[in-house]
């Protein structure tokens, strides 16, 4: 599966750099508008992110309780809330 998805980043690669874009993400930013997008986004996630870990800590502090033998470590990744393209 993860091949799979390798090997379509790489032909959407090939079709942005035909059309004159340097990868796929810039071709999946290209419809917005916005000539500062990706420093709004940047801005956006500073703003969200002390949240994000606040709740990754509870959820990851909440399973541990939950689940106390299952190996989940308190200082280690929670899984089920990585994002996959992280990985």
């Amino acid at each position: 599966m993860w091949g799979k998805f390798l090997r379509y980043i790489e032909l959407y690669n090939d079709a942005a750099c035909l059309n004159g874009l340097k990868n796929t993400g810039e071709m999946w930013r290209e419809p917005y508008e916005s000539e500062t997008f990706e420093v709004e986004v940047e801005e956006l996630w500073q703003t969200l992110k002390p949240l994000y870990q606040q709740l990754h800590s509870y959820v990851g502090r909440r399973l541990i309780r939950r689940y106390p033998h299952n190996g989940i470590k308190a200082d280690g990744l929670i899984y089920s809330l990585t994002p996959a393209w992280s990985m």
